[in-house]
């Protein structure tokens, strides 16, 4: 298998997978120009700075990493795409990783911008990405930045997850009751983020709570509202149950170990 463009470990394990359900195990193809790779359907690049570049340099950086619908721009893929943002304490973004089935020349060019620039994620949450107003286009872009400033409040990797859930931490799955029944973390409590005004007395203060939905934007929802309920030992836990699942497949494969789930996310 060919080495995949330099991307962090995490960002590697989804591009795995990807060639998996494909089935095109090395059949790469490079936009020289722009250095956008392909698998088959889907394209990625890596801008500035990986997580370890910024570790063995001994940056202190802050990761978010999103899920989100591409349904904007010129040429929408209206499937899932994964962005990965590694920034300062100031906001300042030191790279970015992405994979997508859209276009993404539009965005790996204004985000190449954006770090030759250095700037940040506020001007990158408030930028027009198509020349469009943001109340006509939000672009995923926009909507990844204003979560990365959002998720800079305490936050776990799907990394951790595995080591919590063995040592019997409270996981909240705010996801609606069918997509629980359907995959989940073992052993999590299910409340629909609808409903936690009603059911809050079933969430314990004394105990750190680990917030998780589909993707991290429900689970944001809810870690804010509990925070201002009075939990202070609330988190969210980054990429969602989509993160979780590429995480623990990968290695549950190569290791041969127990699921920490019941199924994963794309079963």
């Amino acid at each position: 298998m060919k080495e995949i463009l330099n991307v962090d470990e995490d960002m590697e394990q989804i591009l795995r997978k990807m060639e998996e359900e494909t089935g095109l195990l090395c059949v790469r193809e490079r936009n020289e120009n722009l250095g956008i790779q392909t698998l088959g359907e889907y394209c990625y690049f890596s801008l500035g700075k990986t997580s370890r570049e910024l570790k063995e340099q001994g940056f202190h950086f802050y990761k978010s990493k999103d899920v989100a619908n591409d349904y904007n721009g010129p040429k929408p893929s209206y499937s899932m795409t994964h962005i990965k943002l590694l920034y300062s304490s100031d906001y300042t973004i030191l790279g970015v990783q992405m994979i997508g089935k859209g276009n993404l020349e539009r965005r790996y060019e204004i985000l190449q911008t954006f770090l030759s620039e250095g700037k940040g994620l506020k001007e990158l949450a408030e930028y027009s990405i198509y020349g469009k107003s943001l109340e006509e286009e939000m672009d995923i872009l926009n909507l990844s930045a204003f979560y990365a400033m959002e998720v800079s409040r305490p936050l776990i990797s799907v990394e951790e997850v595995r080591g919590l859930q063995q040592a019997g931490a409270f996981f909240l799955d705010v996801r609606e009751e069918e997509e629980h029944e359907y995959a989940r973390i073992l052993g999590s409590k299910n409340i629909p983020l609808h409903s936690l005004v009603r059911r809050i007395s079933e969430i314990p203060k004394e105990e750190k709570v680990y917030v998780y939905c589909r993707s991290a934007h429900r689970s944001l929802d809810a870690v804010n509202f509990l925070r201002g309920a009075g939990y202070d030992n609330v988190y969210n836990v980054e990429g969602g149950f989509i993160g979780i699942s590429y995480e623990e497949y990968t290695k549950d494969k190569e290791r041969k170990r127990e699921k920490i789930v019941n199924r994963y996310h794309f079963e």
